[in-house]
């Protein structure tokens, strides 16, 4: 074999073997440029999670506060039980009030039917 078949033979190999892998290598190349773009991508999602987290456990102190204070102005305020006693008062006025309209619709037609009774005797 000549140095010059040695060549050719040898850039057939370059040629059969080195498209394939410059495309392996160009594909690797995307897949390492989108890796980057998640980890890019990760790494900010994973920044607004802290920021999140930390707004959502200020809301949970605020609101725990919120509740404590609430618990301490019930105990304390001298309307709680005036309050109470005026929702009291409501409901059993509401019963009354349901209670009575009913005596009166019941005594309207009792009346009614005795005037309609009296017509009918009287004719």
């Amino acid at each position: 074999m000549t140095e010059q078949d040695e060549k050719k033979v040898r850039q057939m190999i370059v040629d059969v073997i080195g498209k394939p892998l410059e495309e392996i290598i160009g594909r690797l190349n995307v897949l390492n440029a989108n890796v980057t773009r998640i980890e890019g991508n990760t790494e900010r999602t994973e920044k607004h999670a802290e920021r999140t987290n930390g707004r959502v456990t200020k809301l949970e102190d605020d609101v725990s506060d919120l509740k404590k204070v609430n618990i301490a102005h019930f105990v304390q305020c001298p309307n709680t039980e005036k309050i109470i006693n005026l929702e009291k008062m409501e409901v059993s006025r509401k019963a009354i009030a349901a209670f009575s309209w009913k005596q009166v619709t019941f005594g309207g037609i009792l009346a009614g039917l005795i005037i309609s009774i009296i017509q009918l005797l009287i004719k």
